[in-house]
């Protein structure tokens, strides 16, 4: 599959993270993803504008949630961006991953989340479950397109999303 034709993944998580993200996102490549996380800008680059350009051009987004550390202020700005390019896109995925025994944040209550643990047999499972649910949603937005009936419950996630992103820039101050 070509680079332009694999889908585009942006996977969030915190420095704490970095190794459990780093083998999750070579997993999804090794299956066939263009998938990649936040790195480094170079100095007088903005970072807010590089975090906004990938999540613009991913297909969607990962967010790995660690059990042992509280987001940090950039994590939750990476959280605040995806809130926006969710609202942005409605159809773009959030993907809750909760590493260990991780609880998921407030403002992802809604989401149906994933476990990954750590052990061969449940992480093997756990990103097998999570491959099958993007090939899913990747089919299933080429096929319908982002056209949604539902404009009413639509209208209602923005404001929710909008309200969340706001929050979270806020304490990211």
């Amino acid at each position: 599959m070509s680079v332009a034709n694999k889908i585009k993944m942006f996977v969030s998580h915190s420095q704490a993270d970095r190794p459990i993200a780093e083998k999750l996102i070579h997993e999804l490549q090794k299956r066939g993803f263009d998938a990649r996380s936040y790195e480094p800008v170079s100095t007088g680059e903005s970072w807010q504008e590089t975090i906004d350009g990938l999540l613009k051009s991913a297909e969607g987004v990962i967010l790995l949630i660690g059990a042992k550390n509280d987001p940090s202020a950039w994590q939750r700005r990476e959280w605040s961006a995806a809130l926006e390019a969710k609202w942005k896109d409605p159809n773009k995925p959030l993907i809750p991953v909760l590493l260990d025994d991780a609880q998921i944040p407030a403002f992802l209550s809604e989401y149906q989340a994933l476990r990954l643990k750590r052990s061969k047999q449940e992480w093997t499972s756990a990103v097998n479950e999570l491959i099958n649910l993007l090939h899913h949603d990747s089919t299933r937005r080429r096929v319908t397109g982002s056209s949604n009936k539902d404009s009413a419950r639509r209208k209602e996630r923005l404001q929710y999303i909008e309200r969340v992103a706001e929050t979270l820039r806020q304490r990211s101050h």
